[in-house]
């Protein structure tokens, strides 16, 4: 079996702690709303608990506290964050 990789640079910036926070909890904020989502349709539709969206929605939300902690604790301090978040896409067959 071949896989073909592709990787993208989707955040490479330096911020202040305002502009960090957007940036993250607006794209942890979004993967908890589609996980609900999923959630939700697999409830009434098939009426069984999607488990994994359930899971993922735990785990999205201790992220987005971590984040904040770790983010606040930088603006107290008056440090900058620099966030790297890369995108990668392995086609499997």
């Amino acid at each position: 079996m071949s896989s073909k990789i592709h990787d993208f640079n989707l955040i490479e910036e330096l911020t202040d702690s305002k502009d960090s926070k957007e940036i993250l909890l607006s794209l942890i904020q979004f993967k908890i709303r589609f996980h609900n989502l999923k959630l939700f349709s697999s409830s009434e539709m098939h009426g069984v608990e999607d488990s994994y969206s359930r899971k993922r929605v735990k785990e999205l939300n201790e992220m987005r506290n971590e984040i904040i902690e770790i983010i606040d604790q930088s603006s107290e301090t008056g440090k900058k964050i620099k966030i790297h978040s890369n995108i990668r896409i392995e086609e499997l067959g």
